[in-house]
């Protein structure tokens, strides 16, 4: 049996409570508990979805910034607005190993 594929946020789901299970080869989150415990704290709070397991692209040189739009949450926050929004990292990263 083939070891099952990690996320960079694998052990920080581990330390939540996750319950893990075999996604397309990759162990990942279905719940952290109650599910209507999570749902409450989504609409209240925040929610982070764990999609590392789908693309990792490096985009790089001079240009590079001007092809993604600028993550601004403080003036989405004052407005209420809310969107789904990739974090970028800046600093080099470790290379995941499929």
């Amino acid at each position: 049996m083939t070891a099952l594929k990690t996320t960079p946020f694998h052990q920080a789901h581990q330390d939540a409570g996750a319950k893990l299970v075999d996604f397309a080869g990759w162990e990942l989150p279905i719940h952290y508990g109650s599910q209507i415990a999570e749902h409450e704290a989504v609409r209240t709070d925040a929610g982070m979805f764990d999609v590392s397991h789908m693309l990792v692209t490096d985009v790089a040189g001079a240009n590079a910034k001007s092809l993604f739009p600028q993550t601004d949450c403080q003036r989405r926050c004052q407005t209420r607005l809310r969107r789904q929004s990739p974090l970028f990292r800046a600093a080099q990263r470790q290379r995941r190993r499929d």
